[in-house]
């Protein structure tokens, strides 16, 4: 089942939302920041279906909601990064203890890391296990991008 990504503009952090082949919600994972008045905001209209997920987007010009099909394993990751230097094993450790929401967020940074190190000749790569611990995938590298040109 496909799991879809929610941010927002208004609130820190991203919510994962799985549903069933009815379209029903299956799991949630919330690693977000949010004000009360949002809590309840969500508490009221919270998408048990992925109707009413389409729905939300729909009409917000805030949230943002992006279908997550990834493969979330270490080797993945290591593969994507592709830069074999550093301590595996640490990076290894540091992956497993990134929520789910954390982990597709490092693979989506992972192509705008690297056309920013194109950019950016004398720039140097870091360790996966430095991006990881650094939680360097939460850095927005095409303002980097758009700030030197």
């Amino acid at each position: 089942m496909p799991k879809y990504l929610v941010t927002s503009t208004e609130f820190e952090g991203s919510m994962v939302l799985e549903f069933d082949a009815e379209g029903i919600l299956r799991s949630f994972q919330n690693e977000t920041i949010m004000r009360p008045d949002q809590v309840n905001w969500l508490a009221t209209h919270f998408p048990l279906t992925k109707e009413k997920l389409d729905f939300i987007k729909s009409r917000s010009q805030t949230i943002s909601v992006k279908t997550a099909v990834y493969d979330l394993t270490f080797e993945n990751f290591w593969s994507l990064y592709n830069y074999k230097f550093g301590n595996k094993i640490r990076a290894a450790k540091l992956w497993k203890a990134l929520s789910e929401a954390d982990k597709i967020q490092a693979l989506e940074a992972i192509a705008p890391y690297n056309y920013y190190l194109q950019t950016h000749p004398n720039q140097d790569r870091l360790y996966p296990e430095t991006y990881l611990s650094g939680r360097r995938f939460e850095n927005d590298f095409r303002a980097g991008i758009k700030r030197k040109m």
